[in-house]
């Protein structure tokens, strides 16, 4: 997993990313966005909210 701070806009285009992918379930929770496999409902993004921006972690190879 890698932990990296990115900017709201950034966050917003890669959840629309995942949605559009179809093979993930993108949901909003309390402190930010949780994204699972739908198949195996493996956690592979969380997107925690901060001040400017968004705390996240996701698989190593999720975009690559």
């Amino acid at each position: 997993m890698v932990s990296r701070i990115y900017t709201k806009p950034q966050v917003q285009a890669m959840l629309k990313a995942l949605r559009q992918a179809q093979i993930f379930s993108v949901e909003k929770v309390r402190m930010g966005y949780e994204v699972k496999h739908t198949k195996s409902g493996l956690l592979v993004f969380k997107a925690i909210n901060g001040r400017n921006s968004y705390l996240v972690r996701h698989a190593d190879n999720l975009f690559a």
